[in-house]
């Protein structure tokens, strides 16, 4: 009973100073709302402010309080407002929830309380209370033993400076929270500004969208983009806009190549507009009238044909079978005009001299092409003559690159030297010579020049399209190789990017997936890991392995 009483005595002697130090603690500041103090793991230091009624904690980044921690789920706990307090639910959690030390589903917080989500450890602040831990005695009561008093008396003036010294940390504790959460409250309300502005960038990208104006609409999603990166609507808007302005482009291009009669260069802009396009039916009325052309042009060949001019039968069937090689009336009507100049041609003595086409090649791949029309000029061979037509193609289209190279027109330049490279084709026979290199240079360059134009996540497919362009015409072309390899770079990044957030933001995933697989040939490893995870996402594939590609691990 003895000892009994003795305990008792000292429980009693500790309540005066408890009391003191929390009173004290409690005036050191005005009242502050319920919050969380992260004491341990990667948030270490944050402040978190308490005050909707339901908030949610884990890893993932839509919950309410984030905690950036492997071993914390991505939804981990839950916090229900319960009177003046809070309560606390476990939410099926891999590592589970601990409140001081014990493992819990569901308990009441009180004030001081620490809890521990996986390696984050975090303390619950009562609203007006302070983080503080309990002291140890203060000092006798009437009616305690004397042992206890004298132990008092020899001790109690360092209890005194312990307790005075628990003060002042107690205020300074109190300040640097307040410090701290003046901060947080500085950094929410920037975080508020930038998220309005970037709400009002997207409101008027999508609006400049529905009017079709898709460069202006561009401009202002990309700003969107930037100050949120993560709202997959964002990306997705941008991305139809950059298509859109693009297929404006190629449409512009279209009219224009339709009006200077090259064919081949408005069939190919043409191609660049799928049917799912908002510029699709504009397109159609564009294919319409490139159709009305080639008919059009194929008459006036017949009607000139009749009228025995071959020449200018030829001039007017050239682009039509450069936009459309296999197309049969304009062969037939070609290959009745060889004929007829073939009948209408003195005739051959008896003994037939050696063939004229040789020297006209080898003049061609010796560089000279006044040399090779001059002798496809003066020989009288049908074979010759087909020569003598593409020298003239290829003449004319060389020309035609080198002057819109001038004027700084590279889409209209590449359209106009495909043309000469497919001329030089059909002349070079097989071989090689410094004219068709010449073509295949500047194609290189003109392609890596388009290529570095394009700096947009929705821009890396065209980008990888024209610098494998301009490698295939020139592997000696650094600048394109150098590229290439930095956009296998980006590539990989995407795909990085997709499968850590493939949970998470499924949105988000799918959209880099989806660039990886523009942006790289078909049989690059990351290109076929990405459209592995486009089928599962898609529901048409399953079991696939799901490591990230490798250099990515």
């Amino acid at each position: 009973m003895a000892r009994l009483s003795e305990r008792t005595a000292v429980q009693r002697t500790a309540a005066p100073l408890e009391a003191t130090a929390v009173a004290a603690m409690r005036a050191s500041g005005p009242a502050q709302p319920p919050r969380l103090l992260v004491v341990g793991g990667p948030r270490a230091g944050a402040v978190i402010p308490l005050g909707a009624d339901e908030m949610t904690v884990g890893r993932g980044w839509d919950n309410d309080v984030v905690l950036p921690d492997i071993s914390v789920s991505r939804r981990h706990a839950l916090l229900r407002r319960h009177g003046a307090g809070y309560l606390l639910l476990d939410l099926g959690s891999g590592n589970g929830t601990r409140i001081n030390g014990r493992t819990v589903d569901k308990a009441r917080l009180r004030d001081g309380d620490e809890l521990v989500f996986g390696d984050s450890i975090l303390q619950f602040v009562q609203a007006g209370g302070a983080a503080v831990r309990r002291t140890g005695v203060a000092g006798p009561v009437r009616g305690s033993p004397r042992w206890l008093r004298k132990l008092y008396t020899s001790r109690g003036a360092a209890y005194g400076a312990m307790a005075t010294l628990l003060v002042a940390a107690l205020a300074v504790g109190t300040w640097r929270w307040q410090e701290r959460e003046r901060v947080a409250r500085e950094q929410s309300e920037r975080d508020a500004r930038v998220r309005a502005t970037a709400r009002q960038r997207f409101a008027e990208g999508a609006s400049l969208l529905d009017e079709g104006r898709w460069e202006e609409a561009a401009a202002k999603l990309k700003v969107a983009a930037e100050l949120a990166p993560r709202r997959p609507q964002v990306g997705a808007l941008l991305e139809r806009a950059a298509a859109e302005a693009s297929r404006a482009r190629a449409l512009g291009e279209a009219r224009a190549a339709l009006a200077r009669v090259d064919y081949a260069a408005a069939k190919v802009r043409l191609a660049e507009v799928s049917g799912d396009s908002a510029l699709a039916a504009e397109a159609q009325e564009i294919a319409a009238q490139l159709g009305r052309a080639l008919e059009d042009a194929v008459r006036g060949a017949r009607a000139r044909a009749r009228a025995g001019d071959a020449a200018g039968a030829l001039e007017l069937l050239d682009p039509v079978l450069a936009a459309d090689p296999a197309r049969a009336d304009a062969l037939e009507l070609k290959a009745s005009i060889s004929v007829v100049a073939a009948r209408a041609s003195p005739a051959r003595p008896t003994r037939r001299g050696p063939s004229a086409v040789p020297g006209i090649v080898e003049a061609y791949l010796r560089g000279d092409l006044a040399g090779a029309l001059d002798r496809a000029r003066n020989s009288r061979e049908p074979a010759a003559s087909d020569m003598l037509a593409r020298l003239d193609r290829f003449g004319s289209a060389w020309r035609e690159g080198l002057a819109r190279m001038e004027e700084d027109r590279p889409a209209e330049a590449i359209a106009a030297l495909e043309q000469a490279e497919n001329a030089d084709r059909g002349l070079r026979l097989g071989r090689d010579g410094p004219l068709g290199r010449e073509v295949r240079t500047a194609l290189s360059r003109l392609h890596t020049r388009m290529a570095q134009g394009l700096r947009g996540e929705g821009d890396l497919a065209s980008a990888a399209a024209h610098l494998r362009s301009a490698v295939a015409r020139d592997p000696a072309n650094e600048a394109a190789r150098a590229q290439l390899r930095q956009l296998a770079t980006r590539a990989e990044e995407a795909y990085l990017r997709g499968y850590m957030v493939k949970e998470a933001d499924a949105g988000a995933a799918r959209q880099a997936f989806q660039m990886v697989v523009a942006a790289l040939p078909a049989t690059d490893e990351t290109a076929v890991k990405a459209r592995r995870w486009l089928d599962r996402m898609d529901g048409k594939a399953a079991g696939e392995d799901d490591a990230p590609p490798s250099g990515l691990r």
